[in-house]
């Protein structure tokens, strides 16, 4: 994807990213990883690729991260927090069955 600075030719871009393919099929479970790990809108991406990994998303250490992520799933996470975002997504899916939308602490 290639933005483009106002007044200037398509021929000389601004700016290039990388693809987000991966992280548009899995946008809502990404928006909801990035709100636990940066619940600030004002200092949350505006833009996530599929390279981006949690560290990419915030200026947290991984104990941080790793404890948030803990206090929402209500035990430690064993995922990979190096993974991209969009893997990550995959990979707490695997770990947490149900997740996001039933997940296994709220069963009755």
């Amino acid at each position: 994807m290639k933005l483009f600075r106002k007044g200037k030719s398509a021929r000389e871009p601004e700016f290039t990213f990388s693809p987000n393919d991966e992280t548009k099929r899995r946008s809502r479970e990404i928006q909801l990883l990035v709100n636990l790990i940066e619940p600030d809108p004002k200092t949350q991406p505006w833009f996530i690729s599929d390279e981006a990994r949690a560290f990419d998303i915030c200026s947290l250490e991984e104990d941080e991260i790793r404890r948030r992520l803990g206090a929402h799933f209500h035990r430690p996470i064993r995922s990979d927090l190096g993974a991209p975002l969009w893997k990550l997504v995959d990979l707490l899916k695997d770990e947490f069955p149900g997740w996001p939308d039933n997940p296994p602490w709220e069963k009755t």
